[in-house]
C-alpha cells in the first residue's frame, strides 16, 4: 500500500501546472522542450498574451528567495502593472501583446535568476516558473522573438 501511495504522489508531480480549466487543451501538454512553441502559438492565436516577470529582491546581491509577493495579476496595460506593484516589486520585463508595449529595465544582470516568472494568456494564468527555473538569457530570446513576430503582423 505504501508503494502505491508513493507511486500516485510521484505521478501527480508530473501533471502540468495549469490553474484554469478554460485554458485550451493545447496548453495542457507542456514540457521543457515545447514551451517556446506553445508560447509562440499563444501569441499568434489569442487576443492577449502577457508575460510578467517580477521579484521582491531589493538588490542584485540580495539572495532572498521568499516568493510570497510573486503572484500573477491581470493587466490591460504595462502602466496598470507598474501602478499596482511599484511599491512592492521591481519589474524586470513586461510584455503586453494587446498594447504592443515592450519594457526593459536593467536592474538585474543577464545570468541572474528570477524568483518567479508568470505567463498569462487572455488574462488567465498559464504557467509560473519558480525560483531558479528560468534565466533572463533564455527569456530575452523568447520575448524578442514574440516582439519581432508582432511587428511583422502590424
Amino acid at each position: 500500500m505504501k508503494f502505491i501511495t508513493i507511486l500516485f504522489v510521484s505521478l501527480l508531480t508530473l501533471l502540468p501546472s495549469i490553474s484554469f480549466a478554460d485554458v485550451s487543451d493545447q496548453f495542457t501538454e507542456l514540457n521543457d522542450n515545447n514551451d517556446y512553441e506553445v508560447f509562440r502559438s499563444a501569441q499568434k492565436n489569442t487576443d492577449k498574451v502577457t508575460l510578467l516577470i517580477f521579484t521582491n529582491k531589493v538588490s542584485p546581491t540580495d539572495k532572498n528567495t521568499d516568493c510570497n509577493l510573486c503572484d500573477w495579476l491581470e493587466t490591460e496595460t504595462i502602466q496598470e502593472l507598474v501602478d499596482a506593484r511599484s511599491g512592492l516589486l521591481s519589474i524586470y520585463i513586461v510584455y503586453n501583446n494587446e498594447e504592443s508595449e515592450y519594457l526593459r529595465t536593467k536592474k538585474y544582470p543577464i545570468g541572474d535568476v528570477f524568483p518567479a516568472v508568470s505567463f498569462l494568456i487572455k488574462g488567465k494564468h498559464w504557467r509560473t516558473f519558480k525560483f531558479g527555473e528560468l534565466t533572463p538569457d533564455w527569456l530575452l530570446e523568447v520575448i524578442d522573438f514574440v516582439y519581432d513576430e508582432q511587428q511583422k503582423d502590424d
